[in-house]
């Protein structure tokens, strides 16, 4: 604005004058728009329980963006791994999974494909974002992972080596653990495709109903 004020002539007539400063108010506008979409994918990328490039407080609450998230296993069975259901709230969500607004269990794990972006929905509510790049999907922000494209889809390997696997709709089939434990995922055949069964390779299983 200051340089549109330094640049445009004093002298200059009301109509062009009007229409100079909406042409630089547009632009304005649109770098605004921009950049506040550019911070809420960043606030996605670090909700979540995981502290990794941020502190918690007791409450707990994200000292970076003050986000309140709760977090509570509900059911757990034993194992060399293992096989839980979990809670997550995220003050910041501005979503609504199958628990409400702002709440998704550790099973709502899925990718969307919007704006030429890859968005992995992980456990606890984190979003993490990639983009295309000649023959390769690289990470928009800090990810904890690799997207790569498969046979069947996509696969998502962590760094602790667990591999998440999805159709090509982004739906998650299955995931494996470097010790080699799976979790498959069953969702109902007609629209809209709720999740209806997880079961680890053990035989232990978790049924949805809605």
């Amino acid at each position: 604005m200051e340089q549109f004020l330094i640049h445009t002539p004093l002298t200059t007539d009301y109509s062009a004058f009007k229409k100079a400063f909406e042409e630089v108010q547009a632009r304005w506008n649109k770098v605004t728009e921009n950049a506040e979409k550019v911070v809420e994918k960043l606030m996605a990328n670090i909700k979540g329980a995981e502290a990794i490039c941020h502190a918690f407080s007791k409450d707990p609450v994200n000292l970076s963006t003050g986000n309140f998230i709760y977090d509570r296993t509900d059911l757990e069975v034993g194992g060399r791994e293992p096989f839980v259901f979990r809670r997550f709230y995220n003050a910041i969500n501005g979503r609504e999974g199958v628990l409400g607004r702002d709440w998704n269990h550790n099973y709502e794990v899925h990718l969307e494909f919007t704006d030429g972006e890859a968005v992995l929905l992980r456990e606890d509510g984190k979003e993490e974002r990639f983009f295309w790049e000649k023959d390769r999907y690289l990470s928009l922000f800090a990810s904890e992972g690799v997207l790569e494209k498969a046979e069947e889809g996509y696969a998502y390997r962590t760094r602790e080596q667990k591999v998440y696997r999805f159709d090509r709709e982004g739906m998650c089939l299955e995931t494996e653990t470097l010790l080699g434990s799976r979790v498959t995922f069953t969702y109902e055949t007609e629209a809209p495709f709720r999740l209806v069964k997880v079961q680890k390779d053990t035989g232990e299983f978790f049924s949805f109903f809605l």
